[in-house]
């Protein structure tokens, strides 16, 4: 059995319901729209922006690092070190860096507002 801990990112509410606070852009290699959503800073310390790519039959969330040019993500059971590296991905805009935040969730249940990151074919 393996046991996974999972931060989800969740949306601020905002006044203005009808209107989204982020979007998926589609975009490729190093070019970052001037309001990507900055997901945080790596082990070398590099800003990154949270994005989502095709991977086989499925969309994968991952992270990019502009200077790498590609969303990279593990796919089941590799590591960072031997993580996919795909240079055609959507990133997360935001209309603010503050309308989006990350929280650790340890259960099956995503709470309300949580942002869908990929999807995965049942398996």
């Amino acid at each position: 059995m393996h046991c996974f801990l999972i931060f989800v990112l969740i949306a601020v509410p905002l006044v203005r319901a009808y209107m989204s606070p982020y979007y998926w852009i589609p975009t490729s290699g190093d070019r970052i729209h001037t309001q990507a959503w900055k997901g945080g800073v790596s082990s070398d310390n590099k800003t990154f922006y949270v994005c989502m790519a095709p991977y086989k039959n499925d969309v994968i969330p991952g992270m990019i690092i502009p200077s790498e040019g590609c969303c990279r993500f593990a796919y089941f059971n590799q590591d960072h070190h031997n993580s996919i590296c795909q240079h055609e991905y959507v990133l997360l805009v935001a209309e603010s860096q503050t309308v989006l935040k990350w929280i650790k969730e340890e259960g099956d249940r995503l709470p309300p507002g949580a942002i869908v990151a990929g999807v995965a074919p049942t398996r």
